[in-house]
């Protein structure tokens, strides 16, 4: 019984205390100025608020689910019957990855080409590299010539000037570019002049159109 009695005698204490503000937690809790200050938000108000913050996390959008599909990343798999082939100044080049697969990111190319062909020296706006699967060539830098065997590997950045030319019987590149823009010059190439490089001013005016320079020669 006295145990009871002092807990009831101990939690009127406690509601008084509270009341009159002097919460042994705050000592302004429970006081008028306080509740004058902060005033009890209503129900209604309190659910509306939970309500915008349900809306907006309804409208929240992972970022990436933001970009438009070009510039989403897709899986890709190829085998080697896959990928578009074009014909580029006597090369032949297969498409293994595209801007459009990669976000715009980067691309990737097989190039393979007889002995003897290759581009002039010239530069572009994406950087460019180069794998030597098989074969050999010879790879021009800023007017430097670099000996290409398999293996060999090879990193021009944007706006260098550099050209190769194939030395062995057929030669196999991988070549990565980036960012995009190499396969839109490749596949007009390839329309404009099958391949062939009889007529020069065309493949001039193709080259110059997505972003070519090149040197007048020496």
């Amino acid at each position: 019984m006295k145990r009871a009695a002092r807990a009831a005698l101990g939690s009127a204490r406690r509601k008084r205390a509270v009341a009159f503000g002097v919460s042994r937690l705050d000592p302004t809790l429970g006081s008028p100025e306080y509740q004058a200050r902060f005033p009890k938000r209503p129900r209604a108000l309190a659910a509306r608020g939970s309500q915008r913050r349900a809306r907006a996390a309804a409208r929240f959008v992972h970022p990436h689910a933001r970009l438009p599909r070009k510039e989403i990343m897709q899986t890709i798999a190829t085998t080697s019957d896959d990928g578009a082939r074009l014909r580029v100044a006597g090369d032949t080049v297969r498409v293994l990855a595209s801007a459009a697969q990669t976000g715009g990111g980067y691309e990737i190319f097989e190039l393979e080409g007889p002995e003897g062909s290759g581009p002039p020296p010239h530069a572009h706006p994406w950087s460019e590299a180069y794998v030597v699967v098989d074969g050999e060539a010879d790879v021009w830098i800023e007017g430097q010539r670099l000996p290409a065997t398999r293996g060999s590997f090879f990193h021009i950045p944007a706006g260098t000037t550099h050209g190769y030319r194939i030395r062995s019987a057929t030669a196999k590149f991988v070549v990565i570019t980036s960012p995009g823009g190499a396969s839109g010059f490749f596949t007009e190439l390839d329309a404009e002049t099958a391949g062939s490089c009889e007529d020069m001013a065309k493949v001039v005016a193709v080259a110059m159109k997505h972003g070519f320079t090149i040197p007048a020669p020496a």
